[in-house]
């Protein structure tokens, strides 16, 4: 199977899968929607775009934006180091639902920060923001790591931010979306068992680029990733 790796990649395989390769029953525009559709479909069911944001804080200050982050799905793990140091701590990441418990168990007020939490957002349109606490008593740098949607592809050269198993996953996916549109339901639905199917295996043995001992992943031609 050809390399998938930029917008432009992505839809001549889903043409190929489609049996169309020109723009006779639909334009390249309603392609590569369904193509980024299909991107953040796989990137929300696999969680396997990772990206990392360092957010610097100051003393007496508990809440700071994601402005840079507007793409968090959710936080896999912070640590931090306070002023000048250079080695980071593990941070605690927990709901804003379970800030009550710690309110109790943190005595102090302010000190180097045991949790970080997303607050609850003001508005559907606000910017979200991660708080501290406790309170920080000097500055430092919090270190996130987080599963993220992919960037929007808007260029035929543009390459898309999944990891490259994942790739043929979005052009199945929007191949779906084409079974749909021309009533093919039954093609549609055992195609999409069957992408439940190898969703619900990598689950359980997720990819790896050290791929350590892990079982072989197949695509739908049954070539191993691995």
């Amino acid at each position: 199977m050809p390399v998938l790796s930029t917008q432009q990649d992505l839809l001549d395989a889903l043409r190929r899968l489609l049996d169309e390769p020109g723009e006779s029953q639909y334009d390249d525009v309603t392609l590569k929607a369904w193509i980024n559709a299909a991107c953040e479909a796989v990137a929300l069911e696999l969680e396997v775009v990772v990206k990392m944001l360092n957010i610097s804080w100051t003393a007496s200050t508990v809440s700071y934006t994601l402005a840079n982050a507007t793409d968090l799905i959710r936080i896999e793990k912070a640590s931090y180091y306070e002023g000048s140091q250079t080695t980071y701590y593990p941070i605690e990441v927990v709901a804003d639902t379970q800030m009550a418990e710690y309110y109790g168990q943190l005595i102090e007020q302010t000190g180097a920060p045991k949790v970080c939490y997303i607050a609850p957002q003001t508005s559907a349109s606000a910017t979200r923001s991660i708080a501290l606490w406790p309170v920080p008593s000097v500055t430092g740098t919090l270190r996130l790591t987080y599963t993220a949607m992919p960037t929007v592809l808007t260029a035929t050269t543009n390459t898309t931010e999944l990891p490259g198993p994942y790739r043929e996953y979005a052009v199945q996916e929007a191949y779906i979306r084409g079974l749909k549109s021309r009533n093919r339901r039954e093609e549609a639905a055992q195609e999409r068992a069957e992408l439940d199917r190898i969703y619900a295996h990598i689950r359980l043995k997720p990819y790896t680029e050290a791929n350590s001992g892990l079982d072989k992943i197949f695509d739908y031609n049954g070539n191993s990733f691995i």
